[in-house]
């Protein structure tokens, strides 16, 4: 099994009078305040953090860090409150990076497909969330002329309905269909149709390792043949108790070798994947192809 790093500009990354930052400031003033009293200054500092933890582990509360940069936040005060939270939490950068990792190897994975076929490539993504993954790749490959169809599964019909706004948004709707489902019954929304690429990014963060494998050996034998699935786990790092306790997020973090045993007690051959770790080492995105 493979395991990348990336480490590529078009990630958010800490250069080294960051990282003395980090290491000397940062990690000692949320460690060493009262849990209380952190959690009382991320609330009430100002609204944006405030609605980050309310909504915790929920669509919305990604959508807020992943579009941070790109809907600037209105007011003087709001905005320098904001900026000192979204640079100084590593995770939140992380996220960034994760999608842009997801929608990386997402197009990768399309492309490898076409590869000159006239077949729609058919894309399942599992508790979808916003999908914003999912819609902003294939937008990007509609433009060179990709066919897809798109099925986005997820229990929450508010995260369904905002991922309908997205694909319109993005013109893709006509590719996208909806469907509310537990997760894990992968009969019910697969029920004969083959995907040819399964993306499950952020759902094994809520499992825990029997759970996760019998979930993904599910997926594995729902994938069509030489389908992928591309999936991702939280690792551990020096900002958990900050997260787990401030933010209200809560989460399963596995190893490199951990997510390893989940993707081959699936099924999947070690040959046949690869683990890329953004910059932070905090998200490990797995690339797991079924060859039969």
């Amino acid at each position: 099994m493979r395991v990348v790093i990336e480490n590529d500009k078009t990630y958010e990354k800490h250069g080294f009078l960051k990282k003395i930052y980090f290491y000397f400031f940062w990690l000692p003033f949320i460690n060493l305040l009262p849990k209380n009293l952190c959690k009382w200054i991320f609330v009430s500092s100002n609204d944006h953090t405030k609605a980050i933890r309310e909504t915790s582990k929920t669509y919305k509360s990604l959508e807020l860090m992943y579009q941070y940069y790109k809907q600037p936040i209105v007011g003087a005060k709001e905005k320098l409150i904001s900026s000192f939270w979204e640079s100084s939490v590593i995770n939140a950068g992380a996220l960034r990076n994760r999608l842009a990792l997801t929608k990386k190897e997402l197009r990768n994975a399309i492309q490898e497909r076409m590869n000159g076929s006239s077949q729609k490539i058919r894309i399942l993504s599992v508790a979808s969330g916003s999908a914003r993954a999912v819609i902003e790749a294939i937008a990007e490959l509609k433009l060179l002329g990709s066919a897809v169809e798109v099925r986005l599964v997820d229990i929450s019909r508010s995260a369904l309905d905002y991922s309908k706004g997205l694909a319109l948004e993005f013109g893709v709707s006509s590719s996208v269909e909806l469907v509310r489902a537990d997760v894990r019954d992968v009969s019910k929304y697969c029920n004969g149709w083959k995907p040819d690429i399964i993306e499950m990014v952020g759902l094994l963060d809520y499992f825990h390792q029997p759970e996760a494998i019998q979930l993904v050996s599910a997926l594995y034998d729902s994938l069509a043949g030489n389908g992928a699935l591309i999936t991702c786990n939280v690792n551990d790092n020096p900002e958990r108790e900050f997260v787990t306790d401030i933010v209200n997020w809560a989460m399963v973090y596995r190893s490199r070798c951990q997510m390893a045993e989940v993707l081959l007690e699936g099924g999947f051959h070690p040959k046949d994947c690869t683990i890329f770790y953004e910059p932070f080492l905090i998200h490990g995105l797995a690339v797991a192809n079924k060859n039969t």
